[in-house]
């Protein structure tokens, strides 16, 4: 069983132990499924509600989107100021679906070197998609397009908005469902 003190290295063994001995790379941002339910959320009750249509019922249910013909949602994007219940209400979603959960925020994914960020970007999300569905939680992701005035700041800020957007245009193209968090604060 994995838990929040689970090292890297009790991870990879348990995935080793349940793929039959095969080896895989375990992602750096692969979490382990957190404590939290929606029954643990309070005042949430109408957000509730269209969280669990948009993804309970893609995983839980994916005939219902078959039988009318249309795409499920792949994805949805809570956005809000800080401490408005964003990460509780993701880490709820993760805890209740029991899938893989791709936890990082948009700190993390900044490197400092060129050409850093975007592969971190890239890594995080091709992860995600080899273990779809699953859900992607992407805290303060307001970081990566923040406000700059330095040129070569612009100038990277574009390419690492770029590769998220590639990403998940990508995501959408694939039909696969990860679900995503935003931070709206003003920069």
């Amino acid at each position: 069983m994995i838990t929040a003190n689970s090292t890297e290295g009790e991870i990879q063994a348990l995935i080793e132990n349940t793929m039959g001995g095969r080896k895989e790379k375990v992602s750096p941002y692969l979490a382990p499924r957190p404590p939290q339910r929606l029954a643990h959320l309070a005042g949430l009750d109408t957000t509730i509600a269209q969280v669990k249509e948009l993804t309970f019922l893609p995983v839980q249910q994916p005939q219902l989107y078959e039988h009318l013909g249309v795409s499920p949602p792949c994805g949805i994007l809570l956005k809000g100021p800080s401490g408005c219940g964003k990460t509780c209400l993701a880490n709820a979603i993760a805890g209740e679906l029991d899938l893989p959960f791709f936890r990082a925020s948009g700190p993390e994914l900044i490197g400092g070197t060129s050409g850093e960020s975007e592969e971190r970007i890239r890594d995080i999300f091709a992860a995600a998609m080899a273990k779809a569905p699953s859900v992607l939680f992407i805290d303060a992701i307001d970081v990566i397009a923040a406000k700059s005035d330095a040129a070569g700041q612009r100038g990277m800020e574009r390419r690492v908005i770029a590769q998220l957007l590639d990403c998940v245009d990508a995501l959408i193209a694939s039909g696969d469902r990860v679900y995503d968090d935003e931070d709206d604060e003003e920069k």
